[in-house]
């Protein structure tokens, strides 16, 4: 007969990176649309991090573009990565949807996108 160890820790709760993170959710809600393709618009981390946990939870690899913002950027707004990177994909992949989901404060106001 098998006999199991029970642990008692101090701590009272676990925090788990995956289930905080906002835009993760976003680029769920994107990638679940016929045809649509999430665009993040903040670092490369940001969607190299979220890409690895896509590619181990549908075990396969998952189209997620990236404005890739740097420094100088992320101040001024990055505005032009943002409608090069929407233009690329719309030309590129020509899916019904793109989402642009913000991971860093930038003002996206007055800026709407229509695919077609």
């Amino acid at each position: 007969m098998s006999c199991a160890n029970v642990m008692k820790r101090d701590r009272t709760a676990v925090i788990n990176p995956l289930v905080t993170c906002q835009p993760m959710g976003a680029m769920y809600a994107v990638a679940g649309i016929r045809r649509g393709l999430p665009l993040v618009h903040g670092s490369q981390g940001c969607s190299t991090f979220v890409r690895y946990s896509f590619s181990r939870h549908f075990r396969e690899p998952s189209e997620i573009a990236v404005t890739s913002l740097h420094e100088d950027a992320a101040v001024f707004g990055g505005r032009k990565n943002l409608i090069s990177g929407i233009g690329n994909l719309a030309s590129r992949f020509k899916p019904s949807v793109i989402g642009a989901i913000s991971t860093v404060p930038v003002k996206l106001l007055g800026m709407t996108w229509r695919v077609s």
